[in-house]
């Protein structure tokens, strides 16, 4: 299961591009109880992704200034920032998480984006209309829901970002290259009778 955020007033106040004073003051108020649903999630093995229409560089530069030690942009197993449709970005993310769109919330606070987002990937939940019931709909929602908790839930995103990175390093490489990347060590045993 798979949660994709926006980042401009959906995860925090305001518009980041515009903002000459990035700071802790644009979490306060409603983002606080979304960012502690986050962790909720996080530790249900629940996957989050960031898919923003913005320059990557300003916002892991200002990303600290933001949240502090709150949330960390590693707890993201994915981080699309770039300018091409978030429908495209959530393709590559779907492919790369291997999940289908109905075990996927997208949140956004444009209308025009949750619009197209919903034709793409109808059978998604788009949320984002109301910010104040977020947290409250992150949290109970059937889509964000799990039957119990593992030590392999907790650790779901490391597990996923592993191997996004693996797919990534063996598309770059042929497949030679790639198998010797591994270091693959093959051991022969002569099993002899029946009781070895």
């Amino acid at each position: 299961k798979l949660v994709a955020f926006d980042l401009d007033d959906t995860l925090w106040m305001g518009i980041s591009g515009d903002e000459e004073d990035v700071g802790i003051h644009m979490i306060e108020g409603w983002p606080v109880g979304v960012i502690e649903a986050l962790h909720y999630l996080k530790r249900r093995g629940l996957l989050l992704a960031i898919i923003s229409k913005n320059d990557e560089a300003r916002i892991r530069s200002i990303w600290a200034n933001i949240f502090g030690h709150r949330l960390k942009i590693e707890d993201f197993v994915a981080v699309k920032i770039n300018r091409m449709p978030k429908t495209e970005n959530m393709k590559k993310l779907l492919q790369e998480v291997n999940l289908l769109p109905r075990n996927t919330v997208f949140i956004d606070d444009n209308p025009v984006e949750r619009a197209g987002m919903k034709y793409v990937f109808p059978e998604m939940r788009v949320l984002g209309k109301y910010p104040y019931y977020l947290r409250r709909i992150l949290l109970w929602a059937p889509e964000t829901q799990v039957p119990f908790i593992t030590e392999e839930s907790v650790r779901r995103t490391q597990m996923v970002q592993a191997q996004i990175d693996r797919e990534a390093a063996r598309s770059e490489q042929s497949r030679d290259e790639f198998l010797a990347s591994l270091e693959i060590k093959i051991t022969f045993i002569e099993i002899s009778d029946a009781g070895h």
